[in-house]
């Protein structure tokens, strides 16, 4: 796995023109796993870090399928991690792009359920333990 593609004391808007630029370079190399990794360092820093302002001017810098496509990399492996997306066979940028809203609102959904399955597995396992 790589490490975060920037350093903290660089300011965030800048944060993603730089990762962006490593994410063509990935593309230009053809390697689909660093572009999905990329995508969700670019999409967590839209999701997680900027404000509605900055998001806005953002939107001046990647194209609208950039943005949208790096948002939702992030919400899918949002929950199972970064490191899912190394267990990837098939997952690209462009099958991403393809999926219909309903069809991204269910992966996305679907890290959430496995938050509530944990959450309720650890509960049921406390309470065994109590008995």
């Amino acid at each position: 796995m790589s490490p975060i593609p920037y350093d903290d004391s660089t300011p965030i808007p800048a944060r993603i023109p730089m990762i962006f630029r490593q994410l063509l370079k990935a593309k230009r190399m053809n390697n689909r796993i660093l572009i999905l990794e990329k995508a969700f360092y670019i999409g967590q820093l839209i999701e997680e870090e900027l404000t509605l302002a900055q998001r806005t001017l953002v939107k001046t810098t990647l194209s609208e399928y950039y943005y949208r496509v790096c948002v939702w990399t992030y919400c899918i492996f949002e929950v199972p991690g970064i490191q899912q997306i190394y267990r990837t066979k098939n997952a690209s940028l462009t099958l991403i792009s393809r999926l219909k809203a309903p069809e991204y609102r269910k992966l996305a959904s679907m890290g959430l359920s496995l938050i509530d399955a944990t959450r309720d597995t650890l509960a049921y396992e406390s309470l065994n333990a109590q008995l």
